[in-house]
């Protein structure tokens, strides 16, 4: 069991401005009312820590800003009469982020995860608009005003089976942008061949020295997520439901674990120990709703030996920088 008590994430709205091939997540109208996130945040200060981490997500969470301005200024002044200080994460593909945005959030405890997988090609692939129309320029341009806000940030680049050629160009086009804050990921809900398992991590050991000779802090080397289909946090949905977080990001790639991986609801709930669970829960949630005899089933585990592989590296990896 990792130690969540301090972190929650919630769902702030199922909307987005992307339709990116790697997000699990059920697109839809679905938002979240202000009376709900209130109580996200109050069930996160009933924590005993008292240093804490609101994460917003969605779909997009900035079409949602002023749910995120009511959050953080609720959070700041019941935290401050309890002794407490929140700090607030935000996970956003970067269209929405502009200077207003910017101004209001400068100088508060909040940070963001930009989505960026690179050069303007990767992104077009792999992070399309709806209206088919080329953002990254836009992307670029909003990294720009982040990175002069002053405000803390990091850069989310996400590999794609297949893709192997382009992951190095486009870690060094983040590199190019000033960015020295980075994390890895890659895709789930697809099957990764050996081939592509393999040249995966090779990737991962490459942009580990990469970054180490740019001055980059490679986030994956500290973070312990993986595997991240074991993932044992806790997410608040629109409707106030309580669920372990793969119920909602990979509920496109396998529908129904809503169904097992339900926690309660904030109503019912008065603490995050609560409704904590242990990885090996969530391993059995994920079999008994996809028997390892099915094509689901099957599928989560290729994802699973995948993330274990990178567990493995990641340790080698962190131990021979003497982290």
């Amino acid at each position: 069991m990792r130690d969540y008590s301090g972190s929650l994430m919630v769902m702030l709205a199922h909307a987005c401005s992307l339709k990116c091939a790697a997000c699990g997540v059920a697109l839809g109208p679905k938002r979240m009312p202000w009376k709900t996130l209130a109580r996200s945040v109050d069930l996160l200060l009933a924590s005993d820590v008292r240093h804490l981490q609101l994460r917003y997500f969605g779909g997009e969470p900035l079409l949602e800003f002023g749910l995120i301005q009511k959050a953080v200024a609720y959070a700041e002044a019941r935290g401050a009469e309890l002794g407490k200080r929140v700090h607030h994460m935000v996970v956003t593909n970067g269209l929405g982020l502009d200077e207003r945005k910017l101004a209001w959030l400068k100088g508060r405890d909040v940070e963001f995860l930009f989505s960026l997988d690179g050069k303007a090609e990767t992104h077009a692939k792999w992070r399309a608009a709806p209206s088919g129309q080329d953002v990254h320029p836009r992307l670029v341009a909003n990294l720009r005003r982040l990175q002069g806000s002053g405000l803390s940030y990091f850069v989310n680049m996400v590999a794609h089976p297949g893709d192997s050629r382009e992951w190095i160009s486009d870690l060094e086009f983040a590199a190019g942008l000033g960015v020295r804050r980075i994390q890895l990921g890659y895709e789930v809900g697809s099957a990764w061949s050996s081939g592509e398992r393999s040249r995966f991590l090779e990737f991962l050991e490459a942009a580990a020295r990469v970054c180490k000779e740019r001055g980059i802090e490679l986030l994956n080397l500290k973070s312990g997520a993986e595997p991240v289909m074991l993932s044992d946090e806790v997410i608040v949905e629109t409707d106030g439901g309580l669920y372990l977080d793969p119920a909602v990001f990979v509920e496109r790639f396998f529908p129904g674990l809503k169904s097992v991986m339900r926690l309660g609801r904030l109503d019912t709930v008065s603490s995050l120990g609560e409704v904590r669970r242990t990885r090996a829960q969530v391993l059995e949630l994920f079999r008994k709703r996809y028997p390892p005899s099915t094509a689901k089933g099957r599928l989560f585990l290729d994802n699973l030996g995948l993330g274990l592989s990178v567990n493995r590296l990641l340790a080698r990896l962190s131990s021979g920088a003497g982290a």
